[in-house]
């Protein structure tokens, strides 16, 4: 997937998390998810990416971005290279948990259908190239 954002070098750092997000946002898009809403806050944590694709069922997305070369610097499955999936802490995890029972106790009614997926988008910004890595269904 290509992207067509310019950052100036010295926005680089302060801006990957963000262009993660409207990546992975258009990503989902073009999978058929519609965003539902973006980055739900609370004091205790915050929601990435709110979704639903049937309307039915809610995907609450955490976005992990790494600025790298792609194809070069984006580990490949059984490498034993840091990964992005391995930067989701059991402290985020509570704070996942909670800041998704805020959201359900508010936004849902009933004992809808969710669940967590993790998108890990790898950022080539010399080359305006992304790649990313969905994972559905974690465990938090």
């Amino acid at each position: 997937m290509a992207f067509c954002y310019y950052l100036s070098m010295t926005a680089v750092h302060n801006k990957v998390g963000d262009l993660g997000e409207d990546i992975a946002c258009e990503f989902l898009q073009n999978k058929g998810f519609s965003v539902l809403e973006t980055n739900f806050n609370r004091k205790w944590g915050e929601l990435d990416l709110i979704t639903t694709k049937d309307r039915e069922s809610i995907v609450f997305v955490e976005v992990k971005t790494k600025r790298c070369q792609i194809p070069d610097e984006v580990p490949r499955e059984g490498e034993d290279e840091y990964r992005l999936e391995e930067n989701v802490s059991d402290e985020k995890r509570q704070r996942l948990k909670r800041t998704i029972q805020t959201y359900l106790d508010k936004n849902a009614t009933g004992r809808p259908h969710w669940r967590v997926d993790l998108l890990c988008v790898y950022v080539d910004i010399r080359q305006k190239e992304s790649r990313v890595n969905w994972l559905k269904n974690i465990i938090i």
